[in-house]
């Protein structure tokens, strides 16, 4: 069972503040945070414990990595000698009982946020608030899904994909690793790796 008192913040800024508020209410209390640099602004008060990279990682130590750039993130909880990470779950939340999701793997699950039957939710994702992922998809390590989104059913998405806020994708269609998908895009044709796409239909821009 974890300490709720040693649950530790990676990150404090813009994204982490949503985090935040999720991580209070499971009532886990936040020991403090690591960042490259002690923040000017703290409206949650909490105590900066150094740069992550110099923390002396104590063995009751559990960790939330608040990073919304999937390659930081990624790269964090890669560099961080532990397994010791928490999921984040909204209470909100609407979770078929046959979606998997890997056990304390760094996964966030924000507000209103839909996940149907026999879905996949691999680790260090984040899912915005109101995202729709729909029956059998998959979403890849360290991907971000915006507010909003719509992943029909049977979609495949790659590892470190970013899927701006209102968009949707077509049942069936597989987007690759590292691609970038504009808001309010509109995706009904696989995308390959490391691809930009923004529009209605979503076109390929670089």
């Amino acid at each position: 069972m974890i300490n709720k008192k040693d649950i530790i913040l990676i990150g404090y800024s813009g994204h982490s503040y949503v985090c935040i508020d999720t991580i209070k209410l499971n009532q886990f209390n936040i020991k403090g945070y690591c960042d490259s640099l002690l923040k000017e602004s703290n409206p949650y008060f909490l105590n900066y414990l150094g740069d992550e990279e110099k923390y002396q990682i104590q063995k009751n130590d559990f960790f939330f990595i608040s990073i919304g750039e999937n390659t930081i993130r990624k790269n964090i909880y890669n560099k961080l000698k532990t397994n010791n990470f928490i999921n984040v779950i909204h209470s909100s939340s609407n979770i078929s009982e046959s979606v998997f999701i890997k056990e304390n793997s760094n996964v966030l699950v924000n507000a209103n946020v839909v996940i149907n039957a026999q879905s996949k939710i691999c680790k260090g994702v984040i899912l915005n608030t109101g995202a729709i992922i729909e029956h059998e998809c998959k979403i890849g390590d360290f991907s971000h899904i915006g507010p909003g989104a719509v992943i029909c059913g049977n979609v495949n998405i790659g590892e470190r994909t970013f899927v701006g806020s209102n968009t949707v994708i077509k049942q069936g269609v597989n987007i690759g690793n590292n691609v970038t998908i504009g808001a309010g895009s509109v995706i009904i044709k696989d995308i390959a790796d490391n691809k930009k796409v923004v529009g209605n239909p979503g076109k390929i821009i670089n």
